[in-house]
């Protein structure tokens, strides 16, 4: 068996869904005169960017994913095909070419850390002065937004706030031009 004519760093690329990324591929060539020509199926999100011309074996590609391009997923796997531009020439064919790799790319879905959903879940339900959980049955633990801020806190630690003018939060002091009572609940 004949040694690889084009080495790559990596055979898989994996990107989030959620993240603009970029992540290099370096290529490497066996035989100095070797050409490489690039293909791929990528959808409009990437950019592939090579360090050298099409034709020429690059050292190090650039792909880039972002995001924010709107984009169709192809039904095929994602892949990047790095291949012998010679053999390629003699057969004229993709499927009788022997000298290529192929780098295939992930896109993953993002990650949930399900402590800080949690953590989130268990804040909203819940006043964050005493701790105690929101209840619709209780007066004194409805919970009361602070409608200049957002935070939210039952009628019970509301009503210990200080404020002339109105409810001064606690968190960032920002006054909310409200009495107590006059805060809306965040229930109805």
């Amino acid at each position: 068996m004949a040694s690889p004519r084009i080495i790559v760093s990596t055979i898989l690329l994996q990107f989030y869904r959620d993240k603009v990324s970029t992540k290099a591929i370096d290529v490497t060539v066996t035989v100095s005169s070797l050409h490489v020509k690039v293909r791929h199926n990528l959808p409009s999100c990437f950019t592939v960017d090579f360090s050298s011309g099409q034709s020429v074996a690059p050292k190090k590609v650039l792909i880039t994913f972002n995001p924010s391009i709107a984009f169709e997923m192809p039904q095929e796997h994602l892949q990047i095909q790095f291949i012998d531009y010679f053999d390629y020439l003699s057969t004229g064919k993709l499927n009788y070419v022997t000298n290529s790799v192929t780098v295939f790319i992930n896109i993953l879905e993002p990650q949930t850390n399900p402590n800080k959903i949690n953590h989130l879940l268990s804040e909203q339900l819940e006043c964050r002065i005493c701790l105690r959980e929101f209840s619709e049955d209780d007066e004194n633990l409805t919970p009361r937004i602070l409608t200049r801020c957002g935070h939210t806190l039952c009628f019970k630690c509301c009503s210990s706030l200080p404020g002339l003018w109105g409810t001064a939060c606690p968190f960032d002091t920002m006054i909310t031009p409200y009495m107590i009572a006059e805060l809306p609940n965040s229930v109805n």
